[in-house]
């Protein structure tokens, strides 16, 4: 019976209220595209659907079929977050209301997000649960379009207000050399995180993702909450800002291997949906390099007299250091010696690997023949 009788307040609204034709009793083409335009996280207005009336190629309302006494309203999302919208009021809603959310500029070609007629706990003057609520994700900078019906052929005043639930997440390398040259130096990155809607957010997380060349790797440290959380503690608080820091100390193994890296966070609330930060690249400058300093001894001096005679042995040795950044693999040395005899086997005849920083000494020996006396 209550959704085709209405109340007494509701005839004493319409009484109270002149019939209106106001500029948003229809959905608009021209700006503000759909309507009288609301703005910011949160609001509040109060109307009335007395005098309204529906038009051509206006979506159905509910129950299907029945008289649209509509009034249209614009939304521009100021964040990125989830908005809801709803006409609870047990003291300025007396109209039986049908709420709806579209996306679209012309009312022939809207799209419906979400309508509903009645929410438990959402009141009018007459009922408890005769409000209607619509909640749904928004993008920063898109328009929605609300608008207020009354169930069935019902007229009334009703206050329609709205909260946004949103936040901004940003990261960055605050610290750290850029590119990375060396195993052992650590980059630390900041994320921050502020409330940008108008609502508080609780029962947040923070999780992060870090690859080298898609690869994941494991942060050194955090991302670990160090500054922002004012009372109540845990809560994410309209206007506050969250700053997490996170570390991580290149190994060896990740500059021998392939392309850079790359980090991102994603932050969840109770309130939204999870919503993930900017891409944070930092390169790795991979240098492979050798050094070699070779250097002699007699091994026999044959007169003692420190000059290269016909049966003396000449030890050479071979420092071969690794002066890039990254490990050097398989090492060899070949020696184009220039003695008229035969130069011995160069010892080791390889090195597995060097590392960044490390050295090795090969070594020949070489035995004066006369031919290189002769030949000076």
């Amino acid at each position: 019976m209550r959704k085709f009788v209405q109340s007494f307040l509701s005839v004493l609204a319409l009484m109270t209220w002149s019939n209106l034709a106001s500029a948003n009793n229809n959905f608009s083409a021209t700006t503000p595209i759909g309507g009288t335009a609301v703005a910011g996280t949160s609001g509040n207005l109060t109307a009335t659907t007395v005098g309204a009336n529906g038009q051509a190629g206006e979506p159905d309302s509910l129950p299907a079929g029945t008289t649209l006494n509509t009034m249209w309203y614009s939304w521009t999302a100021p964040a990125t977050g989830n908005v809801t919208f709803e006409t609870c009021s047990n003291t300025q809603t007396v109209v039986d209301t049908v709420l709806a959310a579209f996306t679209g500029n012309g009312v022939g070609t809207l799209t419906l997000l979400q309508q509903n007629d009645d929410t438990g706990g959402c009141a009018t003057t007459t009922q408890p649960n005769f409000g209607s609520r619509v909640s749904f994700p928004v993008n920063s900078g898109s328009v929605y379009h609300l608008r207020v019906d009354g169930y069935g052929a019902g007229s009334g005043a009703f206050r329609l207000a709205w909260a946004l639930s949103a936040f901004n997440i940003t990261k960055a390398q605050s610290a750290g050399p850029s590119p990375i040259t060396a195993s052992g130096q650590t980059i630390t990155y900041m994320i921050s995180v502020q409330n940008a809607g108008a609502v508080a957010l609780t029962t947040p997380t923070l999780s992060d993702t870090f690859l080298l060349n898609g690869a994941a790797r494991t942060l050194t440290t955090g991302p670990s909450l160090t500054s922002g959380d004012a009372a109540p503690v845990g809560t994410l608080n309209v206007g506050e800002t969250w700053n997490y820091t996170a570390t991580y100390q290149v190994p060896l193994a990740d500059m021998n291997g392939a392309g850079n890296f790359s980090n991102q966070a994603t932050f969840d609330t109770a309130q939204t949906d999870p919503r993930t930060s900017n891409n944070v690249a930092t390169v790795v400058t991979r240098t492979p390099a050798l050094s070699l300093v070779k250097n002699f001894t007699f091994l026999t001096d044959v007169d003692s007299d420190n000059v290269a005679d016909v049966g003396d042995v000449v030890r050479y040795t071979y420092n071969v250091s690794n002066s890039g950044n990254v490990t050097i693999t398989g090492v060899t040395v070949a020696d184009d010696h220039n003695g008229e005899g035969t130069l011995g086997v160069i010892t080791p005849a390889s090195v597995a690997s060097l590392n960044p920083g490390t050295n090795t000494v090969f070594q020949a020996d070489y035995t004066v023949i006369q031919a290189d006396i002769d030949n000076q």
